[in-house]
């Protein structure tokens, strides 16, 4: 009687992951999420300079909001246009929320500096 295990066994067959990777990078998106991200960055910045007491750097606040619009606007036009090269929603979600972060705070700063009430 033999041996089970002496008995070559066939190999698994290779995977091709190369397959999984979208054949264009999704560039809109991918611009638009690092324009909201940078956005919040500079918002971020402006916020704790002037909370050290340097007013001067509330008037840098319309940076971040113009950064938080035009991240919104790109990251929905990569995600209409470019829906076939995206692996997934998720990014174009992400770059949105990112530049929503960044509108908002842009225009909680603004309001800041010009004084509302």
């Amino acid at each position: 009687m033999a041996d089970p295990h002496s008995q070559p066994s066939t190999p698994a067959p290779i995977l091709e992951y190369a397959s999984i990777r979208p054949a264009r990078a999704p560039f809109l998106t991918r611009l638009g999420g690092s324009l909201g991200l940078a956005g919040c960055c500079v918002g971020l910045l402006v916020f704790l300079v002037g909370c050290a007491g340097f007013n001067a750097a509330m008037g840098f606040s319309p940076i971040p909001l113009i950064l938080g619009a035009a991240g919104i606007l790109l990251s929905l036009a990569g995600g209409l246009t470019e829906h076939e090269h995206l692996p997934e929603d998720t990014a174009v979600l992400s770059a949105v929320f990112t530049s929503a972060l960044s509108l908002i705070g842009g225009a909680a700063e603004i309001s800041v500096w010009l004084a509302w009430r």
